[in-house]
């Protein structure tokens, strides 16, 4: 904004068909009704475990894109990835990061997934993984 003289007028465009008012035209947001949310975020990578004592640590960076303001992760645990048996065991977390203390004592895997009032995201769209519905 510095090449913007004292006093002087600006205005910023809105889109031409923007129902929820978040700056996205209608035809380009996947939540026409929400305000917080006009993409579909991106699939978290990075996923970092760690110990702490008998606690399994996860950690994880911001899916980014993240498609919106309202942004949350669903954490899956599973003891079978060949049966995709994973299951819902955190929720709805704005943390980045999450503890297991009941982890078992044989192999344990964890998905985390991404999602915002569009949709939710686990894999990428050239290896999507499906996976269960978290309350």
């Amino acid at each position: 904004y510095s090449n913007i003289a004292a006093n002087q007028a600006v205005k910023f465009s809105q889109a031409a068909n923007d129902s929820d008012l978040d700056g996205v035209d209608d035809a380009d947001d996947c939540s026409v009704s929400d305000d917080s949310s006009w993409l579909p975020p991106a699939a978290v990578s990075g996923l970092m475990l760690g110990k702490d004592g008998s606690d399994v640590t996860l950690d994880w960076p911001l899916a980014i894109p993240a498609g919106g303001m309202s942004l949350v992760y669903d954490v899956l645990r599973g003891n079978d990835p060949a049966a995709g048996d994973a299951a819902c065991w955190q929720t709805g977390l704005s943390d980045r990061a999450a503890s297991d203390a009941l982890a078992s004592s044989g192999l344990t895997y964890y998905l985390v997934r991404s999602r915002n009032g569009c949709d939710a995201t686990l894999g990428d769209a050239a290896t999507p993984r499906p996976s269960p519905t978290c309350p």
